[in-house]
């Protein structure tokens, strides 16, 4: 965990960036998973990007760079200013809203386009729900979450 952490203060040092690191071990989509958290205070909204996708890409330079240095395989996802932690919230939010409408009108609902990492918090958010099935449609950046009442209920 520190040559993480060192790794990543280096990178935003390169970028001209300044915030608290931290790093903690927690269950991410029911696994175990190391988090990458960072405080930044200016500047922060460019990193996150539209969506998160700033986010996605200052990942996965961290990735590359770590498995330059170690041998050692690391699972981690990075966090600006518990953007991933509120965006989880919606997305579950917003999941549980589109299975009531879809039991309810008996029809399929679609989310708006997502990532493969918010589309499987929504199956996730969903799996326990006997109610409906979900099911990822499309193509690309257009792939997003589908929502349909389950026949056999």
């Amino acid at each position: 965990m520190e040559l993480l952490k060192k790794i990543t203060e280096e990178l935003l040092t390169s970028l001209g960036i300044e915030g608290v690191i931290e790093i903690e071990e927690r269950e991410v989509q029911k696994e175990p998973m190391l988090i990458v958290k960072l405080q930044i205070k200016e500047g922060a909204e460019l990193l996150i990007g539209q969506y998160g996708s700033g986010i996605y890409h200052l990942q996965h330079l961290l990735r590359l760079m770590f498995s330059k240095q170690s041998e050692e395989r690391k699972h981690f996802i990075v966090d600006i200013n518990d953007y991933r932690q509120k965006r989880q919230e919606y997305l579950e939010s917003t999941a549980q809203k589109l299975a009531d409408k879809a039991v309810t009108e008996n029809k399929l609902m679609v989310m708006d386009p997502a990532s493969s990492f918010d589309r499987r918090l929504v199956h996730v958010a969903l799996a326990d729900d006997a109610r409906v099935e979900t099911e990822s449609i499309g193509e690309g950046d257009g792939r997003r979450v589908a929502i349909k009442p389950n026949p056999q209920k």
